[in-house]
């Protein structure tokens, strides 16, 4: 059983890397591309794109909690100011952090079980385009359940409870889940197998990426 293991990799391992960095810095190249891997769990990416997507989610609840504890308003260098130790750019990138391995381990299990094929976010804007295609085809046509077309957000949380669903009837079926009917237990239980999942999983996160990444 594999332990835990929380992996940090940063420039300057050697000294052409150490040259390469440097060569990077001056350029002033910082812009992160889309698909700029920020960590992997279990060998499963998250990247630029999907860690500033999900992002956007806390940003009103950050600025949020800084006004009522601080009284710091919005400002150009609102994000990047420290107020008593926190700093906003640091507590939204946390929480997206914690939020997206939560996901992502979730998303590996279900690719393990053959529930899914695909758990990554470019996949997901392809199941989403194609999605929007076969609804504005039926559009009028036969009946839609849900919108007739998705965005980024709704498709994700769409195509995702639906695989938790999915998950959690697989995991009743092996016996690591109970089946008795109360929805409540059984939630309670699944939250605890994720919790016991990401302890044993291999979390990398690519630093010098993860440091590059602002608020839009």
């Amino acid at each position: 059983m594999r332990g835990k293991r929380l992996i940090f990799l940063s420039g300057g391992v050697g000294l052409i890397l150490l040259a390469a960095f440097w060569i990077f810095w001056i350029l002033g190249d910082q812009k992160l591309a889309k698909d700029d891997v920020i960590a992997t769990v279990n060998g499963e990416p998250i990247t630029a794109l999907e860690f500033e997507h999900r992002m956007q989610r806390y940003r009103g609840e950050v600025q949020s909690y800084f006004f009522k504890t601080y009284g710091a308003k919005d400002s150009a260098n609102f994000w990047t100011t420290e107020y008593d130790g926190n700093i906003p750019i640091e507590m939204v990138k946390s929480r997206t952090f914690e939020e997206l391995t939560r996901i992502k381990i979730q998303q590996w299990m279900a690719k393990e079980r053959g529930i899914v094929s695909d758990i990554s976010y470019d996949g997901l804007l392809r199941q989403m385009k194609e999605e929007n295609r076969k609804r504005k085809q039926a559009a009028g046509k036969s009946a839609i359940f849900g919108p007739i077309s998705f965005d980024e957000h709704t498709f994700f949380e769409y195509s995702f409870s639906n695989m938790v669903i999915a998950l959690k009837r697989k995991l009743a079926d092996e016996g690591l889940l109970s089946d008795r009917g109360d929805f409540a237990s059984l939630n309670r239980e699944y939250e605890q197998w994720i919790d016991q999942e990401l302890k044993k999983a291999e979390i990398v996160v690519h630093d010098s990426v993860y440091k590059r990444v602002t608020v839009k």
